[in-house]
């Protein structure tokens, strides 16, 4: 079998793909989730609280000490309340992930049902229709392991 070498991408026009600001990588991705959390959580940038609430779960596997723990959930509960629904979104999202690595240490049950059980309840009552993109059930899911 002949084997051709050709330039099949001269036919392939250029399209403009659009990049998302929480796509682009920048000089944080190399430091530690829970430090970008510490970081950026009071941020006036949108899309920098976006990413910090994306990278809760992340951030709370993380985390070596009760104190580190108390960055996360503090970080979640306020992010719950964000004025822009897209990081309340995001925090949605990030909740089972978050429960289920609290659900590993019996411990932690205090913290599924005193703080992320209310942040869900946040939720439920939320005004904004796209903060629920997804069935309630799905969040719940973890908590009814």
């Amino acid at each position: 079998a002949d084997i051709l070498f050709s330039n099949d991408f001269d036919c392939i026009e250029d399209e403009q793909v659009e990049v998302s600001p929480l796509d682009e990588e920048s000089e944080d991705d190399a430091i530690d989730p829970l430090l970008f959390v510490q970081k950026y959580i009071s941020s006036d940038d949108t899309v920098k609280r976006q990413r910090v609430a994306r990278s809760l779960a992340d951030a709370m596997r993380w985390t070596e000490s009760d104190s580190d723990v108390e960055v996360v959930l503090l970080a979640a509960e306020q992010l719950a309340m964000d004025i822009e629904p897209r990081v309340r979104i995001d925090v949605i999202e990030e909740l089972p992930d978050i429960t289920a690595f609290c659900l590993e240490d019996s411990r932690s049950i205090d913290i599924v049902l005193n703080r992320l059980l209310p942040v869900l309840a946040k939720y439920l009552c939320d005004p904004h229709d796209q903060v629920w993109p997804q069935p309630p059930v799905a969040c719940v899911n973890p908590w009814l392991l």
